[in-house]
C-alpha cells in the first residue's frame, strides 16, 4: 500500500501527494477525507485523468512539483512554525506552511495526560487542534470556570501571520466561552522556541519571563523562585504590572471587596444557569439518542421478522414444489407400469390368436374320415372367447383408471 497527503478534493476525486513527491488523482469513493489527511491507497489503483480538476488546484500542484521536484512530500513535513498552549498542562504543536499540524508533543506530565485523550490530530488545521486541546483541558477540569486562569497561546514563526493569530484567538475563545477565563495570544520567534526547547520549558514561559524582566519584576525573586512559579503565576504578575502579590490597599478596600462579592454572585448565577441549560440539553440529547436507538432496534427486528417470514414462505413453496415433482414422478412410474402390462396383454392376446389360427388351419387340413367332436370344439371356442373378453375388459378398466388419475 502506498501513502500520501490529500492536497485537494473535487467532486468524487482527490489529488494526493505521494511519499515520492508525485501528484496523482484518485477516486474518492466512499472515503470521508479532508485536505491534509494522510491516506493509504493501492499503488495499482486506477488513477483518474487530471482533466476536470479545478485550475487553481492544478496550478498549485504543478508549481510545487516543478519548484521542489521529488521533494514535495518533504516540503509538506517541513515545519513553518510552532504553537504552544500553556494552561498547565502545556502542549507544543508543529505546523507546516499549509497551516496543517505535523506534530504534537507534551511539555509536562499534565500535557502527556491531556494528549492521551486526543486522537487523529495530525494533518488537521492548527487552529482546530488548538481548539481541541483547550476544549479537552476544559473537559478534564484543568480550567476552572470564572477563575483568574489565563489560556496562553504562543505562536513562534519566522514570518508572523496576522490571519493565523486572529484564527487562533477565535478558536481558543470559542473553546472557553461562558467560562469567564482570559485568552492571551502572543508572538515569539523561532529562536525563542529553540531556547525553550533547550531549557525544557514552554516558549510561552520564556516570553512571559522576558516581559516581567522588562518590568523589573524578576529582580524581586530569586532564579529558583522564578523557576518554581507556574505560567499562571507569571500571567497574574504581568496583569498586576510586575507585582507578584496584590496591593494590600486594594485588598482592604471595602468597595473592591463588595465588587468582588457581587461579581462572584453573578458568576455563580451564570454557572448555575449554564449548568441547568447544559443538563437540560444533555438530557434531551440522551432521550433523543435513546428514542433513535429504540426506533432502529424496532426497524431491525421488523426487518428480521420479514426476512424470516419470507424465508419460511420460500421454504414452504420449495417443499410444495418438491412434493408435486415427487407425485408426478410416482404417477409417471405407475403409467409406465400400466403401459408395460397393457403391452404384455396385447402380446399374449396376439400370441393366443396365432395359436388359434394354427389350430384352425390344422383342423382344415385333417385327413379324410377324421371328424372332430362338435360338442368338444364348441366348448373350447366358448372358453377362448370368455378368456379373451375378460382380458379385454381388464385392459379397458386399467385404461379408464389411468384416464381418471390423469384428470385428477
Amino acid at each position: 500500500m502506498a501513502k500520501g497527503i490529500v492536497m485537494d478534493l473535487d467532486q468524487g476525486s482527490m489529488i494526493v501527494m505521494t511519499s515520492d513527491g508525485d501528484f496523482v488523482q484518485l477516486p474518492l469513493k466512499d472515503r470521508k477525507l479532508d485536505i491534509g489527511d494522510e491516506v493509504s491507497f493501492d499503488a495499482r489503483e486506477n488513477k483518474m485523468d487530471m482533466h476536470g480538476v479545478r485550475r487553481w488546484a492544478i496550478a498549485a500542484v504543478l508549481f510545487i512539483a516543478v519548484l521542489f521536484g521529488g521533494g514535495g512530500y518533504a516540503l509538506y513535513y517541513t515545519p513553518a512554525g510552532y504553537v504552544t498552549i500553556d494552561i498547565n498542562p502545556s502542549v507544543d504543536i508543529t505546523y507546516n506552511q499549509f497551516d496543517r499540524t505535523i506534530g504534537v508533543r507534551a511539555l509536562n506530565t499534565d500535557g502527556e495526560n491531556l494528549l492521551g485523550y486526543l486522537q487523529d490530530v495530525e494533518h488537521q488545521t492548527v487552529g482546530h487542534v488548538v481548539q481541541q486541546v483547550v476544549q479537552e483541558a476544559r473537559d478534564q477540569d484543568y480550567i476552572r470556570p470564572f477563575s483568574e486562569a489565563t489560556v496562553v497561546v504562543t505562536v513562534s514563526t519566522s514570518e508572523m501571520d496576522q490571519v493565523l493569530l486572529d484564527d487562533l484567538t477565535t478558536q481558543t475563545q470559542q473553546a472557553v466561552e461562558d467560562m469567564g477565563v482570559s485568552v492571551d495570544v502572543q508572538e515569539a520567534s523561532v529562536d525563542d522556541h529553540k531556547q525553550a526547547q533547550e531549557e525544557s520549558v514552554s516558549v510561552g514561559r520564556i516570553i512571559l519571563e522576558s516581559k516581567l524582566r522588562d518590568l523589573g519584576a524578576t529582580e524581586a525573586v530569586s532564579p529558583q523562585e522564578l523557576k518554581e512559579k507556574s505560567v499562571g503565576d507569571l500571567m497574574k504578575a504581568l496583569k498586576r504590572k510586575g507585582k507578584w502579590q496584590e496591593d494590600p490597599s486594594e485588598e482592604d478596600d471595602p468597595d473592591l471587596d463588595q465588587e468582588d462579592e457581587d461579581l462572584n454572585e453573578e458568576n455563580q448565577d451564570d454557572i448555575e444557569d449554564s449548568t441547568g441549560k447544559n443538563l437540560g440539553k444533555d438530557q434531551e440529547k440522551d432521550l433523543e439518542k435513546l428514542e433513535d436507538q429504540k426506533d432502529k432496534q424496532e426497524d431491525r427486528l421488523e426487518k428480521e421478522m420479514d426476512k424470516e417470514a419470507e424465508k419460511e414462505e420460500k421454504e414452504s413453496e420449495k417443499q410444495e414444489e418438491k412434493q408435486i415433482k415427487q407425485e408426478e414422478k410416482e404417477q409417471d412410474q405407475e403409467d409406465r407400469q400400466e403401459d408395460r402390462e397393457d403391452h404384455k396383454l396385447d402380446q399374449e392376446e396376439k400370441k393366443e390368436d396365432k395359436k388359434e389360427e394354427k389350430q384352425e388351419d390344422k383342423q382344415d387340413h385333417k385327413a379324410p374320415g377324421q371328424v372332430d367332436k362338435p360338442a368338444d370344439k364348441s366348448e373350447q371356442d366358448q372358453d377362448k372367447l370368455e378368456d379373451k373378453g375378460q382380458g379385454q375388459l381388464e385392459k379397458e378398466n386399467r385404461k379408464e383408471d389411468k384416464k381418471e388419475k390423469k384428470n385428477d
